[in-house]
């Protein structure tokens, strides 16, 4: 299997699992963290491809960034499935 293709599957069985958590903990389904996952292990691809690499910067501006990428892709999900009719509106 293509190294992408196994970065790519592990997030999105991490993903999976983080969704039967909390599908069993509000006995309900949840699918969101699978996708938000595949959006994350997507982004890893992506720069690793531009061998976009932070080890200049300090280490706030590496934490922000990272944090800045998380809190980007699980705003891509939400609105996702929002517009796909998957997650109520809150």
């Amino acid at each position: 299997m293509p190294a992408w293709l196994a970065l790519l599957l592990t997030f999105a069985v991490s993903g999976l699992l983080h969704d039967i958590a909390v599908s069993l903990v509000k006995l309900k389904l949840v699918v969101f963290f699978t996708p938000w996952f595949v959006v994350m292990g997507a982004w890893v691809l992506v720069s690793r491809f531009f061998t976009m690499r932070y080890s200049s910067y300090a280490w706030l501006i590496r934490a922000m960034l990272n944090i800045a990428q998380i809190v980007g892709s699980f705003f891509i999900v939400r609105y996702l499935l929002l517009f796909i009719g998957m997650m109520p509106a809150v």
